[in-house]
């Protein structure tokens, strides 16, 4: 016998379990089905969360895209109204310009017209301006006799032409044409 032998326990197997072997071994077989079905519950509930959330995420980015397109459809929307509304300012704005400066010149259209039947055919009016009364007239004439007899003939109507006045009278060589410079007062004229 070996010293080591003394120091060691005699251990006989006895079954201290209380329970009959034919229960034990089905508590046993439990014990390993459970064992085995935990792990595996496990990872089915793992994967079922992983799909759940990549199903919500892309449900999510779907509405996501369908929300910004509405935001995007609704700002060209606003924009088109925006647009709609500085037109619309810039025609008022005009508008308001357009009668102050025919509040000046309340009877443009006549002056227009009067201006229109005295001047003859062979000349070209290149500038036309109007304040208050006031006409001048720059153009272009072949021969500088239709100035003179244009300005004549307003000087013929003192009743609706005054202050007639010959700026100048200029030829241009180049051109073969001679530039003039016409001034003079439109009486009111009603109709």
């Amino acid at each position: 016998m070996s010293l080591l032998n003394i120091f060691a326990k005699k251990t006989d197997k006895k079954n201290i379990n209380l329970l009959p072997s034919e229960s034990v071994e089905v508590v046993s077989k439990k014990d390993l089905t459970f064992t085995i079905l935990i792990p595996i519950i496990t990872a089915a509930l793992i994967i079922a969360s992983f799909g759940g959330l990549l199903l919500l995420e892309k449900i999510e980015s779907t509405r996501s895209g369908v929300i910004n397109k509405q935001i995007s459809d609704k700002e060209a929307e606003w924009k088109n109204y925006a647009t709609v509304s500085a037109n619309l300012n810039q025609v008022r704005t005009n508008l308001a310009m357009y009668e102050q400066e025919s509040l000046k010149n309340k009877n443009l259209y006549q002056n227009l017209i009067a201006i229109r039947d005295v001047i003859p055919t062979s000349l070209n009016l290149t500038r036309l301006d109007f304040k208050l009364n006031n006409a001048n007239l720059d153009g272009t004439a072949a021969d500088p006799r239709s100035v003179y007899q244009f300005v004549e003939v307003l000087k013929s109507k003192p009743t609706v032409y005054s202050k007639v006045t010959v700026k100048n009278i200029n030829y241009q060589a180049s051109e073969g044409k001679y530039n003039f410079s016409v001034s003079f007062s439109i009486a009111n004229q009603t109709k």
